[in-house]
């Protein structure tokens, strides 16, 4: 069995992979871009929390997306972007500027993963009140999320 982090970041890669494919079915209207159907075009994605998960994340998106990387931990932030073309902001996460200096406003999507699921939950609501049309994900171990989740009471998009 592998271990949670490597789980919710695989299926938060998935997510996003799944949000390239939707972007790439260009609607009627939409702006003048040659797209062709079913192909992986890059999606900008802002990444709350630069540890277990969210550096997980990162090595697995950074080649086809565009990331940004938001977090209080100045060091974690140093290593990804030595290792990684993503931009990192030492912020926190769960206030509204933070997002909004990390690029939210022209965000695909919007990943809240720090250790702790309440700063998750508060920083996906303001993602969703700056962006509504981001895909907003949490990775959550709370059954009671997951279950307000599956009710449709638990407003994101995705909770792994």
């Amino acid at each position: 069995m592998e271990p949670p982090a490597t789980s919710a970041a695989r299926t938060t890669a998935q997510a996003a992979n799944r949000t390239a494919l939707i972007r790439s079915k260009v609607p009627a209207g939409a702006p003048a871009t040659t797209v062709v159907p079913g192909t992986l075009v890059a999606v900008k994605i802002v990444v709350v929390g630069a540890g277990q998960v969210g550096s997980t994340i990162v090595e697995s998106l950074h080649a086809d997306h565009e990331l940004a990387v938001i977090d209080t931990d100045a060091p974690r932030l140093q290593r990804l972007s030595y290792a990684y073309d993503v931009r990192t902001f030492e912020a926190n996460g769960a206030s509204r500027q933070a997002p909004v200096d990390a690029g939210l406003e022209a965000a695909d999507l919007f990943i809240a993963c720090t250790c702790r699921a309440e700063v998750n939950l508060v920083a996906c609501s303001f993602a969703r009140a700056k962006n509504p049309h981001a895909t907003t994900v949490i990775p959550t171990s709370n059954f009671e999320y997951v279950d307000l989740w599956r009710r449709g009471q638990l407003h994101v998009d995705f909770a792994v």
